[in-house]
C-alpha cells in the first residue's frame, strides 16, 4: 500500500467472506484437552476502503486486539495492522484466495503464520497458527475454529 495513496480495488471484494461476527474455539496442541473461547467480528469502515477487525478472547492472560485491513496495490494481498493490548502493534500481509486465508508477519525473534479454509458455505473456518523464533524452524502454536454467528449486511 502506498503511503497516504488509498484506494478502492477489486481484490477488496474478496474480504466479504470475513464479514460478521465469529465464535472462536482455541486447541491447544501440546494440551488438547484444553480450550479456549472467544469472537472475532470484521466489518467494512465506511467507503468500504478499509476493514475493521476486532479480537477477544475470554482470558485473563490473553490479548485482545483491534486491526485495519486494507488492499495492497498489487490486487492480490492485503496488509493487516494489529493493535493488541499487549502493546505489540504487528503488521501482517495477507491474502485470502479460493477460500484460502492466510497471514503472516516475519520478524527477527517471533515469526508468525496462519491458514484458514472456509467450508463451502463459508459459516465455519478451520485455522491454525504456527510461530518459529529463527524464521526456518515452524511450530504449530494452535489450532482455530471459526464458527459464523452473524453475517454483517454492511456490504
Amino acid at each position: 500500500m502506498v503511503q497516504g495513496t488509498y484506494h478502492q480495488l477489486p481484490s477488496l471484494e474478496r474480504l466479504n467472506l470475513l464479514l460478521g461476527e465469529w465464535n472462536l474455539e482455541f486447541i491447544f496442541p501440546k494440551d488438547p484437552d484444553h480450550h479456549l473461547h472467544g469472537r472475532e467480528d470484521f466489518e467494512w469502515m465506511k467507503n468500504r476502503l478499509f476493514l475493521f477487525e476486532r479480537w477477544h478472547v475470554a482470558h485473563p492472560d490473553a490479548t485482545d486486539r483491534v486491526g485495519i485491513i486494507g488492499a495492497d496495490d498489487d490486487g492480490e494481498t492485503f496488509t493487516m495492522h494489529s493493535f493488541g493490548s499487549s502493546g505489540v502493534i504487528p503488521i501482517y500481509r495477507m491474502s485470502l484466495n479460493d477460500g484460502v486465508w492466510k497471514l503472516w508477519h516475519d520478524h527477527p525473534g517471533l515469526s508468525q503464520r496462519f491458514e484458514g479454509k472456509f467450508s463451502d458455505d463459508g459459516n465455519t473456518i478451520t485455522s491454525y497458527w504456527e510461530r518459529s523464533t529463527d524464521g526456518s524452524r515452524w511450530e504449530r502454536d494452535f489450532d482455530l475454529i471459526y464458527s459464523r454467528v452473524t453475517l454483517r449486511t454492511n456490504v
